[in-house]
This record gives C-alpha cells, sequence and structure tokens, in this order.
C-alpha cells in the first residue's frame, strides 16, 4: 500500500494500519484512512464539494482527498478506494445533545429542500429482504419465527408516509445509518452524510439507544417538545416505527457471519418497544394529529406526569 500512496498522492507514510481492507495512517498530526469506495462516484463528487464547503465556514468534517490526478477514487485491484483526511480525533460516543449541535451547525449552510425517498427505499428494503429469507431462511428458524412481525411493523410505517407530502422542507447533514457505537470522528466523517429531515439521525440514535437498554424517555419528550413542526411529527414517528434495527442485523446474519441469537436481543424487547411506540404516539398526539393506527387501542395509555 506504500507504493498507491506515494505514487497516487505523493504521501509516505511510515506506519500502516490495515484493518480488513481499510487502511489508516497518520502525517503531520492528522489521521488518514484509505478505503474502500462504499458510494457512487456522483455522490462522492458531491460529499467532496459539500466537505469543502463546511470547511470554509469552519466546520472541521473530513476532506476527500483528491489523487495526483485530480481523481476523487483510486482503483487499488480494480476496486475504488478514497482516502480521506480527518480533523476531528475524538473517539468519544455521540450522545443526543451531540446530534443536536451537529444539526444546528448545518442549519447555517443553504440546503435545497429535497424529495423525501424514504417509502420507494422501503419498498424496495423489504422486497429484498422478502427474497433473502425465501432463499436463504431456511435454515434460520429465529428469523423465519420473527420475519413476518418486522415486515408489518415496516408495512405500517410505509402506509404513514401516504399521509406525508413529497418534500423535506428544512433538510440538515444526517447520516446513513447513527448506531449505539457512533463516535464524533464517525459524526463528522464526510463519507456518512446524506441530506435528510432532522428527525432520520435522531430516531435511528434512540432505536439504536433503546435496544442497548439505555433511557431514552427525557430525551425523546425534550425533542417532540422542542425541536419538531409541520410534517416532521408523522416523520419522526414513522422512522420509529420501521425496524432498521432488526433488518440491520438480520442482514449481518445473511452475509456478515453474524450469530442468528443476535436477533433474540430485539424479538425479547419486542413488547417493551411496542409499549414506547404507543407512548410516544398519544405523546405527539398533544401536538399534531397522527393517522389513527388500530392495535394501539389495545394498549392502556398514561400520560406522563400522571
Amino acid at each position: 500500500m506504500n507504493n498507491v500512496l506515494s505514487y497516487y498522492y505523493h504521501l509516505y507514510p511510515t506506519n500502516i494500519h490495515q484493518q480488513n481492507k481499510e487502511f489508516k495512517f497518520q502525517l503531520e498530526g492528522y489521521d488518514y484512512v484509505f478505503s474502500p469506495l462504499n458510494v457512487d462516484a456522483k455522490q462522492l463528487e458531491f460529499l467532496y464539494q459539500l466537505s469543502n464547503q463546511l470547511l470554509q465556514y469552519q466546520m472541521y468534517v473530513s476532506q476527500i482527498v483528491p489523487n495526483v490526478h485530480q481523481q476523487l477514487f483510486t482503483l487499488v485491484h480494480e476496486e475504488p478506494y478514497v482516502l480521506v483526511h480527518f480533523f476531528n480525533r475524538n473517539t468519544e460516543s455521540v450522545h443526543f445533545l451531540d446530534l443536536l449541535r451537529f444539526q444546528e451547525q448545518t442549519r447555517l449552510f443553504a440546503l435545497k429542500p429535497s424529495s423525501l425517498s424514504w417509502k420507494r427505499l422501503w419498498e424496495d428494503k423489504i422486497d429484498y429482504f422478502e427474497y433473502q429469507m425465501e432463499q436463504f431462511g431456511k435454515s434460520l428458524s429465529l428469523a423465519r419465527d420473527s420475519f413476518s412481525y418486522y415486515i408489518g411493523l415496516a408495512e405500517m410505517a410505509i402506509s404513514l408516509l401516504n399521509f406525508v407530502d413529497g418534500k423535506i422542507q428544512h433538510p440538515v447533514i444526517s447520516h446513513r445509518r447513527i448506531t449505539s457505537d457512533y463516535t464524533m470522528r464517525n459524526l463528522y466523517n464526510s463519507l456518512n452524510f446524506v441530506i435528510d429531515s432532522q428527525v432520520r439521525d435522531v430516531a435511528d440514535y434512540f432505536k439504536c439507544h433503546f435496544f442497548k437498554g439505555d433511557y431514552i424517555l427525557d430525551e425523546m419528550d425534550y425533542y417532540i417538545s422542542t425541536s419538531l413542526q409541520g410534517n416532521e411529527y408523522l416523520l419522526f414517528f414513522a422512522r420509529m416505527l420501521f425496524p432498521t434495527y432488526y433488518f440491520d442485523l438480520f442482514e449481518d446474519v445473511l452475509f456478515s457471519d453474524l450469530e442468528e441469537k443476535e436477533l433474540i436481543n430485539v424479538m425479547d424487547k419486542s413488547d417493551e418497544y411496542e409499549e414506547l411506540l404507543v407512548d410516544l404516539y398519544y405523546k405527539i398526539q398533544e401536538f399534531t394529529q397522527l393517522p389513527e393506527i388500530d392495535w394501539f387501542k389495545f394498549y392502556h395509555y398514561t400520560p406522563s406526569g400522571s
């Protein structure tokens, strides 16, 4: 890898640490990561321009480094790699207020309102997972027993999007997926960026921390009461309803050698999470009208503070 970095980037690190296909090194006190490209060329160009713009306004997100041919990726054994330069070396975990501060920073930039693509993406995801279950699910007893339940949640989330107009009125810089082990460095990694509704990151944060066993109710109440407007209430609820936490694990079971028993953690908490969704539904009803969900009628809702 030294030859690639010296020829294509005129960089000469003395120590390169390899982890799977990722190569990490330091130069002049900054971290660099050379890794396989995980977005398409058009998206990479957008992220390059966006990260440069953010840096001009002293928001120190990671920078995509062009090679000596001014290309944003380099072919290594016919596989595209991208070099990223990190300013932020903070490996502390991301907390709820970190997300809100990051979003507040990005509101300073003129991001164009964009179309909401969740419905099509979620429908495609369901079709994809149903196909995978049909092909590979015979040997997965836990997945077979639970799969239809989570497909049902997903379809309910999709149906709610029929009540939302097709625009994200106040887009922010979001992330492809916030996870429970997300660090501040991940938060400022421009390769993770997507332009989306502010509810995307926060809903993903609450979901992953719920299943980690963290207490989220106070933060969630605060967020609903202070941060949402217009169709964001419904978008937030739909995002909380859509079971990314299950589908991510299911995909890892299929393709990343994750043991199927890891699904038990989310399956065991399904009743508790349903209760959270009911509480969230009626909490949001204090601020706006949500479409009726029949099976919520079977739960007894007690307002907080009662």
